[in-house]
């Protein structure tokens, strides 16, 4: 069996989890998603080793994309260790075309990550067509996670954002009910017995 694809469950206290699926679910409406997985050569296992690649990889995309924030996740494998999950994206009108865009995109962000890393960059789109897209792509992105207590050891910033202020600018406000619901169908409590 090849390993590199099985994800490892990782605890995340309850209140950070709630946080991203709240900014996930805020994000305007938008054609323009491009989620890609970002994986490294060699098995990375340090968080702030990791952290330090993928800022070094955003810091230069201000200037390429400077209207193209994007929202992450950390991920671990059990062969490969951490990978990010991330989705890209445009708001408002554009001159490309949603394929335009994301070909422009993969030009730049491909090259850049295997220079940095030696990885790779994937895409898995299938979420994206679906009419459900905000749930699926939430359950697609915390795969990896289990919500846990607020007092479980937090551990380094698992997920975050780039370009802040343009997805604040494109987001409205989601009621605690709404994420309490999203976070029952992402995370379904099993049958006891």
């Amino acid at each position: 069996m090849n390993h590199d694809n099985v994800v490892i469950l990782k605890e995340r206290t309850r209140s950070s989890v709630r946080n991203f699926i709240r900014k996930f679910l805020s994000l305007g409406e938008t054609s323009y998603w491009f989620p890609e997985r970002l994986t490294f050569k060699e098995p990375m296992t340090d968080p702030l080793r990791a952290k330090y690649y993928l800022n070094k990889f955003f810091y230069p995309l201000r200037e390429r994309f400077p209207d193209m924030p994007s929202i992450h996740v950390e991920e671990w494998q059990k062969e490969r260790g951490i990978q990010y999950q991330i989705v890209f994206m445009l708001f408002g009108k554009q001159k490309a075309t949603p394929k335009d865009a994301l070909k422009e995109l993969e030009s730049e962000i491909i090259p850049r990550w295997k220079a940095i890393t030696g990885g790779d960059v994937h895409r898995d789109v299938s979420w994206l067509a679906e009419p459900e897209k905000e749930i699926l792509g939430l359950k697609y992105l915390l795969k990896g996670v289990i919500p846990a207590g607020d007092k479980a050891k937090e551990q380094m910033l698992w997920h975050g954002t780039r370009l802040g202020y343009i997805l604040n600018a494109n987001s409205t406000k989601v009621s605690k009910q709404t994420v309490t619901d999203a976070m029952a169908r992402i995370f379904p409590k099993k049958p006891r017995g």
